[in-house]
């Protein structure tokens, strides 16, 4: 018995990796296929016995060990066709128990990933914003996002009650909790082009004090159009590569040459030897 429940296993699994489409419908369809070959050869079988009854009434009948030849055959694959049908009804349970497991873990490693999302991006607004009033982003199970906070009961549309500042916090929290929380990331670093448009000056501060802290486990590539946040960067950056033991490196791009092309600098900061 168990060596059937092996093979049926097998079978289940060969189905797996062979099957372009849904696994389990692909074994209801050759349980259902066998079934349908049982049911025509039982109906030829009945047939077959009631020719073979009214021959075995007559006597000389030179056909009769060939017919009884022919139903034999028929029976055999009959159990043939029973057989494996039992074998493929064993690997569709077994089938059937490994999707329910499957989509068991996907549910439960899916609520992990949203709790962990949920504090990811609670952590970096908070740090990005200082105010109490809707700071708190909630994302539902369909992605849909809202704005809440302790004081109130509802869930409310970001765009009718932030203004364009706040609305790009709450992007950045959005962009970094993603980021952050990922486990199939297969480039290591993030990249942000712009990221502090419409921000106010303390909003500005938060978000260097957030790549700061996300820069420990991620590197994070920024550019930058504004001068003076190039300069206010390097100049919080460095302090900061220094005392952490982290390294930092300022592109400056300083002009464009119709000879040489682009002409850009580069100052390390921190620690040299760090990746």
């Amino acid at each position: 018995m168990q060596n059937d429940e092996a093979r049926a296993l097998s079978e289940a699994k060969t189905l797996l990796s062979n099957t372009g489409g849904e696994p389990v419908q692909a074994l209801h369809d050759v349980v259902g296929e066998c079934s349908k070959k049982i049911r025509i050869r039982s109906s030829w079988l009945g047939a077959a016995r009631e020719i073979l009854d009214a021959i075995q009434k007559a006597a000389g009948v030179d056909e009769l060990p060939t017919i009884e030849s022919e139903l034999q055959n028929i029976v055999h694959e009959i159990e043939s066709c029973e057989t494996d049908i039992g074998r493929l009804e064993m690997a569709l349970k077994s089938l059937e128990t490994i999707r329910a497991h499957v989509r068991t873990d996907i549910e439960n490693e899916g609520q992990v990933a949203r709790r962990r999302f949920q504090q990811a991006i609670d952590s970096i607004l908070a740090g990005l914003s200082p105010y109490r009033h809707l700071n708190r982003i909630v994302v539902d199970e369909g992605g849909s996002l809202g704005l809440n906070d302790a004081r109130l009961d509802r869930v409310v549309e970001p765009h009718l009650y932030s203004s364009t500042g706040q609305l790009n916090c709450a992007a950045l929290a959005i962009f970094l909790g993603l980021a952050v929380t990922a486990t199939l990331d297969r480039v290591g670093f993030i990249m942000l082009d712009e990221p502090v448009q419409n921000l106010d000056d303390v909003n500005i501060l938060n978000f260097i004090d957030v790549v700061r802290r996300v820069a420990k486990s991620k590197q994070v590539l920024m550019s930058t159009a504004d001068r003076n946040l190039f300069l206010l960067l390097k100049k919080k950056l460095s302090v900061w590569a220094r005392a952490e033991g982290q390294r930092v490196v300022f592109h400056d791009f300083r002009e464009f040459s119709r000879d040489e092309g682009p002409i850009v600098t580069a100052e390390v900061a921190g620690d040299l030897k760090a990746a």
